[in-house]
């Protein structure tokens, strides 16, 4: 149901993990914004904590920004500047008790991080190996432009020029929008 950024991870678990709940925590966290409602303020937080258990921190933001753009956009319609604040405390709200419930996970985490490899940071090297070719923005208007890296995996020609030393992306493919 979310579009093209699922399908474009459907090769990447944790994103896939993380975006399934996402329907629900927009589904109780739009009802808590409209309503108010103890309970649906309970369960969109459930559901965000989830998220949270997963891992998937880019997901994770994806939510937050959508539940913030939401409640931003319900108090415009509205007419009623100062609900922007009161609809975002409650999606702040929201995100802290989330993380309050994820706790169990989000603090071995949190220590875990700084005795990891990734704690020193990537090289730009590794950032530009797993980044994305600017020639893919093609791909925005013509889709497929270079080849399906699905259709078209057995043909040793995609993504020769593009990716050294692999044949696909980290994205299967390049989609704008929610």
């Amino acid at each position: 149901g979310i579009g093209g950024f699922v399908l474009s991870g459907v090769n990447l678990f944790a994103f896939l993990f993380s975006a399934a709940w996402m329907p629900l925590t927009f589904l109780f966290g739009r009802r808590a914004i409209l309503g108010r409602a103890p309970r649906d303020f309970a369960f969109a937080t459930f559901f965000l904590a989830l998220q949270c258990l997963v891992g998937e921190p880019v997901t994770l933001l994806q939510t937050g920004f959508v539940l913030g753009a939401y409640a931003i956009a319900v108090a415009i319609e509205e007419r009623r500047a100062a609900h922007i604040v009161r609809n975002l405390l409650l999606v702040a709200a929201i995100g802290f008790a989330a993380l309050l419930v994820s706790a169990v996970q989000m603090l071995p985490a949190i220590d875990h991080a700084r005795d990891s490899v990734r704690s020193g940071g990537f090289t730009f090297d590794g950032v530009a190996d797993w980044g994305t070719p600017p020639l893919r923005f093609i791909e925005l208007v013509f889709p497929d432009f270079f080849g399906s890296p699905v259709t078209d995996s057995r043909d040793p020609k995609w993504g020769i020029g593009l990716y050294e030393g692999r044949a696909s992306p980290f994205f299967l493919g390049i989609y704008v929008g929610i």
